[in-house]
């Protein structure tokens, strides 16, 4: 549970991003959102400028009453039930209201305008305060050994599941709450490689690359890196491939500053790997929080601002199918002079 004083500043910010959007009223439905400015998962926020409400079922009101209860909490709580929440809406008579959800359109009486879709939580959460940035290095480091013991792992004649399932205990060894993917990790060698999302197989780890996708989660914050380790020699082909990927992530970590556009940076290594005859099948990174994807967003058509706090991915790769692949990622902390490596 987040102390008192960061839970207000939290709030503080979001209605701030309310405020810029033109919004009175926000329903918070996300459970990460909810996570983030209440120190649970469980209920729905109800946000105003003057007022916060967290309806939440009688069972969560007990359970967490110690936490509830503290002097200062800034949320009032109410019971969850049916009808309370529309309710408690109609009764503000918000002539804008912001919604996470586009299932809760039906929550604005006939009388107020249709809710909007708003992000303003998201926005929020986008820039890491001292606080989460505590976890968020704790859990780095957890990815950093765990990619360390990968390499040995690697070399084993294990099959890929066996050795995914290995390096994943070893991170919960190292003090993971969880795996940071919802599918797990990613480790593929041989032309499974080349596939941007395969997931390791019962099949023995062949030579050449082996691309090793993974995450810890501390705190409720993750990490993310990923390696193009080996078993036995590489090509020559296959080795300029490595070289060709890390190089790419070196000149747009070279570029990145504090506001730069995200699309700026994808659009440089795109280009990049363009005049070396690769293509870049998916985004340069992402951002990194209370989710293993979040905001600032990366994309041609995408692309959010690399503000100091913010946290992402940079993880330029090239995939020869039917051949292999090769990926190298690593989580990164901007700051005013500059990206700051975690991974």
């Amino acid at each position: 549970m987040p102390p008192i004083k960061e839970l207000e500043r939290r709030l503080t910010k979001v209605r701030q991003k309310m405020r810029k959007a033109g919004l009175s009223v926000f329903v918070v439905t996300d459970k990460h959102d909810i996570l983030y400015l209440t120190g649970k998962e469980h209920g729905i926020l109800l946000i105003t400028m003057s007022c916060s409400t967290l309806f939440v079922a009688d069972i969560f009101m007990h359970l967490y009453s110690a936490s509830y209860n503290q002097r200062g909490y800034p949320h009032m709580l109410q019971e969850r039930k049916k009808g309370t929440l529309k309710g408690a809406v109609r009764s503000l008579r918000a002539k804008k209201i912001g919604i996470s959800n586009y299932d809760l359109r039906s929550i604005a009486s006939k009388a107020q305008k249709k809710p909007i879709i708003a992000q303003p939580v998201c926005e929020a959460r986008m820039i890491k305060t001292d606080y989460e940035m505590r976890f968020m290095r704790k859990a780095a480091r957890m990815a950093s050994v765990a990619m360390r013991y990968a390499e040995s792992i690697v070399t084993r004649d294990i099959t890929e599941i066996i050795a995914a399932s290995r390096i994943q205990h070893r991170l919960y060894e190292l003090g993971s709450d969880r795996p940071a993917f919802d599918h797990g990790m990613l480790l593929c060698s041989g032309s499974s490689s080349a596939d941007i999302h395969a997931r390791p197989r019962h099949h023995k780890i062949e030579k050449g690359p082996v691309v090793v996708d993974l995450g810890a989660v501390f705190g409720g914050y993750h990490s993310d890196m990923t390696r193009t380790l080996r078993r036995g020699r590489l090509t020559k082909k296959q080795s300029e491939m490595i070289s060709l990927v890390q190089r790419a992530q070196d000149i747009a970590v070279d570029m990145a500053g504090p506001g730069i556009s995200s699309g700026k940076l994808q659009d440089h290594v795109v280009g990049f790997l363009k005049e070396n005859s690769q293509k870049l099948y998916h985004r340069l990174g992402h951002g990194v929080g209370l989710e293993i994807h979040e905001l600032p967003s990366f994309g041609d058509k995408v692309s959010g601002m690399l503000d100091v706090g913010t946290v992402f991915t940079i993880e330029p790769g090239v995939y020869l199918p039917h051949e292999f692949g090769v990926r190298h990622e690593d989580t990164f902390h901007m700051t005013s002079r500059g990206p700051k490596r975690l991974t």
